[in-house]
This record gives structure tokens, sequence and C-alpha cells, in this order.
């Protein structure tokens, strides 16, 4: 199933799911993405 509200940049975070009610920066922080290191 395609995404509803495709993300014009896919290296961005994915957009909110309407069906959990995620936000983008939660996903961030749960599952921050390939490279990504905290300072």
């Amino acid at each position: 199933m395609p995404d509803p509200d495709p993300d014009p940049d896919p290296d961005s975070d994915p957009a909110p799911d309407p069906e959990t009610g995620s936000e983008p920066d939660v996903k961030f922080e749960l599952a921050p993405p390939d490279g990504f290191e905290p300072v």
C-alpha cells in the first residue's frame, strides 16, 4: 500500500502514521536513520 502522503525527501524522517498517530520526531528517537550519531 503506497504512502497516501509521499515524502518529497525519501532520506528524511517518515511522515506521521495516521493509524498509530506516531510523530516523525518520535520515530526518529526510536529508530534513528543509518549513519546517525548522537552528539
